[in-house]
């Protein structure tokens, strides 16, 4: 009888001690998600860490919303202080998720993220544009377009030049749907190769 009772302790202890560890990841994978911050009213643009002129923000505004008319296809800003323990890809993929960035059967949405605090950006794109807007193309154009001013916490000129050259590749995959309102809103156009 003290054997089965003893293990019958053993087990019971082994058993709170699993409940214990569950209830923490539990709560820690919720605090985890509680992190990523909710749209805007205007959605293609969050600036968390106040490092955007409203000029910037209404002009990817603008942009996007004809973009989205035409083609289905969105760019969404978001800049954050920190990530709150997150990596900047998983941040992102979960924003991405979140916010559900593009159009539903397409996937065709683009996420700039710019973790200001941790002095890191991230691009991502949905998988309907994985062939056309490759992971080589995105580092080009952050290597070329963002690294420079972002070095020099330039931010919002480095937004606007990565918003541009996202804009425009993003456009011209859809170029025999999509009729722009207007040449850009940015003096900096370039031309994709």
């Amino acid at each position: 009888m003290k054997q089965i009772s003893r293990h019958m302790r053993c087990v019971t202890g082994w058993l709170a001690m699993m409940v214990c560890l569950m209830v923490v990841l539990v709560h820690t994978a919720t605090a985890v998600q509680a992190a990523i911050p909710e749209p805007s009213s205007q959605f293609y643009v969050l600036d968390q860490a106040n490092v955007l002129d409203s000029s910037t923000e209404n002009a990817i505004v603008s942009q996007n919303q004809t973009l989205n008319t035409q083609t289905g296809a969105q760019i969404c800003v978001v800049t954050v202080d920190f990530l709150d323990g997150q990596s900047i890809e998983d941040y992102a993929y979960d924003l991405f998720n979140s916010w559900g960035i593009g159009d539903k059967d397409r996937n065709n949405g683009v996420l700039m993220l710019l973790a200001i605090g941790e002095d890191n950006y991230y691009v991502l794109q949905g998988t309907g544009l994985e062939n056309t807007l490759t992971s080589g193309t995105i580092q080009n154009i952050l290597d070329t377009y963002m690294e420079p001013d972002f070095a020099d916490k330039q931010y919002d000129e480095a937004v606007q030049k990565t918003f541009a050259q996202l804009y425009d590749r993003v456009a011209s995959i859809y170029a025999g749907t999509y009729k722009p309102e207007n040449d850009h809103y940015y003096e900096y156009s370039y031309e994709f190769e």
